[in-house]
């Protein structure tokens, strides 16, 4: 009987140990959970690819080059500032980029850290709100500028 009880409190610990078997999430795991939560409120799936899209923006802004910024729009791309208006594409971008990037605009998305930015479900705020980065669910996900708030003087 003493076997028998000793036998069944082995199988008994044993399927214990195995049921918490495969449970643990392990460190390589997490790290790649991790990797992609910090913008996936916004929807952003790819925080390494969004991060170098905000980059490649900062760049495109750093040298005033509205090409290049054209190519990070996700269209139609709205304006708010006094009236609401959309940019519908890259030709409208570079016709009024001077008009909605200006220089204090420019120095909010230069300053934009990873740190600094803020994501709710409403997309990617940079600044106190003066632009919004956004995603597509298209596959692959494109990332780019969906709003911008210029201020009313």
């Amino acid at each position: 009987m003493r076997t028998y009880l000793l036998r069944l409190a082995v199988l008994a610990f044993t399927l214990v140990i195995a049921s918490g078997c495969g449970n643990a999430e392990t460190a390589h795991e997490k790290a790649a959970r991790q990797k992609n939560t910090a913008y996936e409120v916004a929807g952003i799936r790819d925080q390494q690819a969004f991060m170098q899209m905000v980059a490649e923006v900062q760049v495109a802004v750093a040298a005033d080059d509205a090409e290049k910024l054209a190519r990070h729009i996700l269209y139609p791309m709205r304006v708010n500032g006094g009236a609401v208006t959309e940019i519908s594409d890259k030709e409208a971008l570079v016709a009024q980029y001077k008009q909605v990037f200006s220089d204090k605009m420019k120095g909010v998305i230069t300053a934009g850290t990873p740190e600094s930015l803020f994501a709710n479900e409403q997309g990617v705020m940079a600044g106190l709100g003066e632009v919004w980065f956004g995603a597509t669910t298209d596959q692959p996900q494109k990332y780019g500028i969906i709003a911008v708030n210029v201020p009313v003087e």
